[in-house]
């Protein structure tokens, strides 16, 4: 269950346009691209934070969970109790796809998905920001992109 980023969806963060002017000549893949590294940056920090940017925050881990986690190699007391942190591959893989309208980023994990919607028997934990995040996080991006745009300076 691969975790990505769409609009309007916990699944994902899909940004993009049906219809762009010649005038932003080489359309929007800076600011796309600007925006899903912001987003990428707020995953990670969510992460290291245990879930603190979300609201209400995570639920902390089942004692069993603790023990089982105490029995891997290399992880101490310190790191048994930190929710999705066991290889970093979660907190680290994220991959990002630019085009000229449209960005997507995506978990190279599959099962991100899991953690951010929780199962039966394990909680949720969302890793993504919810959409009234998101924008407010890149929204600084695209009023700068805008304004360049407006102002006929186009793309850089």
């Amino acid at each position: 269950m691969p975790l990505l980023l769409r609009a309007g969806g916990l699944s994902g963060l899909l940004i993009r346009t049906n219809q762009i002017s010649a005038r932003f000549r080489g359309g929007m893949a800076r600011p796309i691209r600007s925006s899903l590294v912001i987003i990428r940056g707020w995953i990670k920090d969510n992460i290291a934070k245990r879930g603190a940017l979300q609201p209400g925050g995570w639920l902390p881990l089942r004692a069993s969970t603790i023990k089982r986690k105490m029995r891997i190699p290399g992880i101490g007391p310190a790191r048994a109790v930190r929710p999705l942190v066991r290889t970093g591959a979660l907190r680290d893989g994220w991959a990002m796809e630019v085009g000229p309208r449209r960005g997507v980023l995506k978990s190279l994990v599959d099962y991100g998905g899991y953690h951010e919607h929780g199962t039966r028997k394990m909680s949720r934990r969302p890793i993504l920001p919810d959409h009234a995040r998101a924008v407010a996080a890149v929204k600084p991006v695209w009023d700068r992109w805008l304004a360049r745009v407006l102002h006929g300076g186009g793309e850089e």
